[in-house]
């Protein structure tokens, strides 16, 4: 091969490269090390190990599409996220405070009957400068059940161990028939007993249930899994409701 040759080779390679960068960080604004969406694309946005939301010109209308599919008895969850990296200056975790902070300014524009907060954690590739870590949740609520498109929270009636509500019933045959492929998790919660290690075996006992429901309705057994967390985790980080969540893997 000629000089010429490899000279052409050469510059394709480095044009190669230098389009991609291009590309990469100014048309898309993801260069190595950023968020997926640089701040300004984002309707809010969070740096690492920061509570503090930055939100962008876009929050309003994108507040305004969530109201848009309120109605009658509806619930908005906002889900904090955080990466187990991260560390919070308070007691509670920094996903929580995110979804605080964030609700402080925020809550008042909201058409919900009812806006909480909860959290979870996120895993983080690498540290990055801007990222979402904010989740929203609309629930459609009754007395018994709160349900959204890929979960649901189901009230139980503290040490009611051996039947449902109507309302739960009903919900699970739906789960059956129109969920019946999905694999589907079980969290139970439970705040009633006198000690830790009691609420996580009420917790198990409330599972359980369900999951025998749903079995005796058409899942395989190997479809749900069930798991407890005792009274770990209060609902909207205040409210020790005894409940089973139902998380819906599609």
């Amino acid at each position: 091969m000629n000089l010429k040759a490899w000279l052409v080779i050469v510059c394709f390679f480095i044009w190669s490269i230098g389009s991609g960068w291009y590309y990469t960080c100014k048309i898309k604004q993801v260069c190595p090390g950023s968020a997926l969406h640089s701040i300004d694309s984002l309707a809010i946005g969070f740096e690492y190990n920061n509570p503090q939301p930055f939100v962008s010109s876009h929050v309003f209308s994108f507040i305004d599409s969530l109201n848009s599919k309120s109605s009658g008895n509806n619930v908005l969850e906002v889900v904090g996220m955080y990466d187990t990296r991260e560390q919070s200056n308070k007691a509670i975790d920094i996903g929580v405070e995110r979804a605080e902070l964030f609700l402080d300014v925020y809550r008042d524009s909201f058409t919900y009957d009812e806006v909480r907060v909860s959290s979870e954690t996120m895993n983080l590739d690498s540290i990055v400068n801007y990222f979402s870590a904010l989740e929203f949740r609309l629930y459609t609520k009754n007395e018994k059940l709160e349900e959204g498109n890929d979960r649901a929270i189901l009230y139980i009636d503290d040490g009611d161990f051996s039947r449902l509500s109507p309302k739960i019933d009903a919900y699970l045959t739906y789960l059956s028939i129109e969920q019946n492929d999905a694999v589907v998790d079980l969290v139970g919660h439970c705040y009633s007993q006198d000690s830790a290690v009691l609420n996580y075996n009420c917790g198990l006992d409330y599972v359980n249930l369900i999951r025998s429901k749903m079995i005796d309705k058409g899942f395989n057994e190997y479809q749900v899994t069930a798991i407890s967390q005792g009274d770990e985790m209060l609902l909207n980080n205040t409210d020790s409701v005894s409940r089973v969540e139902v998380i819906i893997n599609n």
